[in-house]
């Protein structure tokens, strides 16, 4: 079925580039846009799938496109069939013309057989870092293991020190 907290080496999803936060914006960590079809249920007890649309996916969450409105709170599950298992809690639903953007707190999340784990490597950091790269697996992947790993979030804390000094 799905392994654990599994890094992502390869994947034929698209590719993602960071979307960079301006002054104006309240977000805390930058977003990787994308267009990627998932299917959303509630959990648990609930067997209906909903069809969405993922929007964009940071380190601690991601924003999907729905056709129904989900209440804050509300525990989902987010299906990317023979990819990833995204389980999450509802932040947030906003209407955004006929469709609702419902955004979700990343709280565990599944990867298919056949991956790799251990800590993240110098290449994938970098990439994750200028935000452009890694597809959506890799970037739920690395995202979850920066959360977990103090080792490879000290390293990320300080690539971004080097790429932008102190003045």
């Amino acid at each position: 079925m799905y392994s654990h907290m599994a890094t992502v080496e390869t994947c034929s999803t698209p590719q993602f580039k960071l979307k960079v936060a301006t002054s104006s914006e309240r977000r805390r960590e930058p977003r990787y846009p994308c267009n990627d079809p998932v299917e959303i249920r509630c959990v648990p007890g609930d067997s209906k799938r909903m069809p969405g649309t993922l929007l964009d996916v940071s380190r601690r969450g991601l924003r999907v496109a729905l056709d129904a409105r989900l209440e804050k709170g509300s525990r989902v599950e987010i299906l990317m069939p023979k990819q990833v298992v995204i389980f999450g809690e509802v932040r947030h639903c906003r209407a955004s013309g006929v469709k609702f953007q419902v955004g979700i707190l990343i709280e565990d999340a599944f990867y298919s057989p056949g991956v790799a784990s251990g800590h993240v490597h110098d290449d994938k950091l970098a990439l994750y870092v200028a935000g452009e790269g890694l597809s959506l697996r890799e970037v739920v992947a690395v995202g979850q293991h920066l959360r977990e790993c103090r080792l490879c979030s000290d390293r990320l804390n300080h690539s971004k020190l080097q790429k932008h000094p102190a003045r």
